[in-house]
């Protein structure tokens, strides 16, 4: 039995197709990798950011050697670093409810990826915003001076306890880092 010429143009194309989806599929994320990762938005130094809790800004960025931790009108920690408290002023206008900014849950993330953040010692949550009103926030994360230039801020929708990045929605906030602004907070004071 002879093949025609069209029968086997067919065939090679079905077989071509077939390989290609399968290359293509290949490529894709599963399901899992999908389901495993955070809901990001991605923001600017100044910019706001819209999640489903509200809205942040990162108004404006600053370092100190030392922080002083203030509660109600009193200091209750001064923490030392040999690396670099970065202070951030952070906008929340909440949405639907009163919402606290997620300061033990947000991370600064270098340009190399590695991660800083959590509590710092003494620090009280900021908050509650109350929806449609700005609440401004002054939180400190203490980093080592290398990681500086190029880092961004993640920054979770809710304060929470964590329960998983599946669950989780987060600002990526550029905080527009350079090298010449790394220098200047390495010497702030």
């Amino acid at each position: 039995m002879r093949l025609s010429r069209d029968t086997l143009l067919t065939a090679l194309l079905v077989v071509a197709a077939l390989t290609i989806g399968t290359v293509v599929t290949g490529r894709l994320p599963s399901a899992d990798d999908v389901t495993d990762r955070p809901f990001v938005h991605l923001g600017t130094l100044g910019e706001p950011v819209q999640q489903r809790t509200g809205t942040f800004t990162v108004t404006k960025v600053d370092a100190s050697h030392n922080l002083d931790v203030v509660q109600f009108g009193t200091v209750v920690a001064s923490p030392a670093t040999n690396g670099v408290f970065l202070v951030l002023s952070v906008e929340l206008i909440a949405a639907g409810e009163a919402r606290y900014v997620a300061t033990d849950d947000l991370r600064i993330i270098a340009a190399d990826g590695r991660e800083f953040g959590g509590a710092v010692p003494g620090s009280v949550p900021c908050g509650p915003a109350q929806p449609g009103l700005p609440l401004e926030c002054i939180v400190g994360v203490e980093i080592v001076p290398d990681a500086l230039a190029g880092a961004h801020l993640r920054l979770p929708a809710d304060a929470r306890d964590y329960v998983g990045p599946a669950e989780q929605e987060v600002a990526d906030i550029d905080l527009t880092i350079t090298d010449a602004d790394a220098g200047r907070l390495q010497a702030a004071t």
